[in-house]
């Protein structure tokens, strides 16, 4: 999984795995909050009572506290193990789990268990998308839900779809869906879709000089990554950024300083229009309300 995106970077450098495919079902709805930071639901896992989960499409696979996967008392099918704060490691187990997010049921999803290293109070898990994989997931963020649907010409958006960034390797699923970015210079750059990422549009900060900016760059909050800080500046971009269909103008960007963070489209943009996510094809699609 990817170390570098998402809330905690999809966590999970150490994950074997997305989601198992799952049966054809009918529709089931996700009521999301979206009060919070990031958009979240509540998760049931056997007999427990229910808990608070991100809905992160930025994690390329789940995570659960390690003490609320010792609580389920779920199996251990191997350790694994991410980078805590100043790179010290943090242990945990990889499992499986299956249940229920908001009203959409999921089977044996692989999952790692570990002390999520980043401070996130009231959540207990990070749920990936990929555990609907063989179905289409669209957040309509406007209406605070998210559909998990049949895989049909029906649900499919009639546009062109936008493939997952990033590649698989060593058995590492680290693809996740993406959108494009039209800049006000005419480059088009490939942006993470990510739901668990804060603010809106995250640029390399190379990129801040072949823009024109409206004001000098102002030193703001690290971006907090596993095992890792990022400086980070914010600038306002002038003239009209697009991202996918969704026109910005003069927005406040993020710039990070770091060669091998991506372009993110983080939560503030994306509550602004609809993602459909394609876990099983490795496609997105980002849509006007």
């Amino acid at each position: 999984m990817r170390a570098r995106a998402g809330v905690v970077g999809a966590a999970a450098m150490v994950l074997v795995a997305c989601g198992s495919l799952a049966d054809a079902q009918g529709p089931a709805t996700i009521e999301l909050d979206m009060s919070a930071p990031r958009p979240t639901a509540q998760l049931q896992i056997g007999q427990e009572p229910p808990v608070t989960a991100i809905f992160d499409t930025g994690a390329a696979g789940s995570i659960l506290r390690l003490d609320y996967a010792q609580r389920l008392d779920l199996p251990r099918q191997g350790a694994a193990r991410a980078a805590g704060v100043g790179g010290r490691p943090v242990e945990g187990f990889r499992t499986t789990i299956s249940g229920s997010l908001g009203g959409a049921q999921f089977d044996s999803s692989l999952a790692v268990a570990l002390d999520i290293p980043l401070p996130l109070p009231g959540i207990d898990a990070i749920i990936s998308p990929n555990v609907f994989a063989g179905r289409l997931v669209r957040f309509d963020f406007t209406a605070a839900r998210a559909q998990v649907l049949p895989r049909d010409a029906a649900n499919t958006p009639r546009v062109a779809a936008v493939p997952y960034m990033g590649e698989d390797s060593h058995g590492r699923i680290n693809r996740t869906p993406a959108v494009e970015v039209l800049l006000p210079n005419g480059q088009t750059v490939m942006a993470m879709a990510d739901t668990g990422a804060l603010g809106g549009l995250r640029l390399p900060l190379a990129m801040a000089e072949q823009l024109t900016l409206l004001a000098q760059l102002e030193p703001r909050d690290p971006v907090r990554m596993i095992g890792r800080e990022i400086p980070a500046f914010t600038g306002r971009v002038s003239g009209v950024v697009r991202v996918g269909p969704l026109e910005l103008r003069d927005p406040e960007v993020i710039f990070i300083d770091s060669t091998d963070h991506p372009s993110v489209v983080g939560f503030d943009v994306l509550r602004q229009g609809v993602l459909v996510l394609d876990p099983l094809e490795r496609r997105s699609w980002f849509l006007l309300g």
